[in-house]
């Protein structure tokens, strides 16, 4: 009876969780989007191109890198996945996003291109959201045998609607790179308090997809993580007690 009661708050919870993601994000794209074309007609005379040559954004999706990582997603597919990625950009959320383009050559005059992002918008940021609820599960599944099946639910609707909610509704790798930094953590610290070779390598593979996601806050939350990790293991390990030490 409590895994079935579980499992109807999960789906309750989930529903309720997309719609409020998908009505938040298309009234802050609106939103934005009014914001901007005010500044274009007020500033530059309805002239886009000019107010893009004075580097203000003119649509919604060029805003925080949401244009590029677009750009990447459909390039990818473009290419059959020989794009290169430039800069810091580290290349797993794109290969993700890819999966909803496909390989048609992208129109090359401003007015298609432009016909183009507006459309693959709203399909980018439906995926998003859906790959929260993926890894709001996964999260969940994961963190199941330490938190146990309550404290692990409340810990995932508290991730939930207190952040995943306001990043879903956006195309960026923020809630991959959250959850993956969350259950990287948590084998760091099951791999220092039980150390074994295959909690060492889950450790390693969720170090490695976390670095593939989002790269420049590669060593600050480490260091931190690490740190946290230590503080969180270091008295079980003295005390020569696996038992007095949380399971996951």
């Amino acid at each position: 009876m409590g895994d079935w009661l579980i499992l109807l708050v999960l789906v309750g919870a989930g529903w309720f969780y997309v719609e409020r993601a998908v009505k938040h994000g298309y009234e802050v794209n609106v939103k934005l989007q009014r914001t901007m074309d005010t500044e274009v007609k007020d500033r530059f005379n309805g002239d886009e191109a000019a107010a893009a040559k004075a580097n203000r954004p003119v649509n919604a999706y060029d805003l925080n890198d949401q244009r590029v990582y677009m750009n990447y997603g459909k390039g990818l597919r473009e290419s059959n996945y020989e794009m290169f990625i430039t800069r810091m950009r580290m290349p797993l959320f794109m290969y993700l996003l890819s999966t909803t383009a496909d390989s048609t050559l992208r129109p090359q005059d401003p007015e298609g291109l432009k016909k183009f992002y507006n459309e693959y918008f709203p399909v980018a940021r439906a995926f998003n959201i859906g790959l929260s609820v993926v890894l709001l599960v996964g999260l969940f599944f994961a963190l199941r045998h330490w938190l146990g099946n309550w404290m692990g639910l409340a810990f995932c609707l508290i991730v939930a609607f207190q952040l995943f909610i306001l990043k879903a509704p956006y195309v960026q790798p923020e809630v991959l790179v959250a959850t993956l930094i969350v259950v990287a953590v948590a084998w760091i610290v099951r791999t220092l308090q039980d150390p074994k070779w295959w909690h060492a390598l889950i450790a390693g593979f969720f170090l490695c997809a976390w670095h593939m996601s989002k790269a420049n806050a590669w060593w600050r939350s480490l260091r931190r993580a690490a740190l946290w990790a230590c503080s969180s293991s270091l008295p079980a390990i003295n005390a020569g007690s696996p038992s007095s030490s949380p399971d996951l």
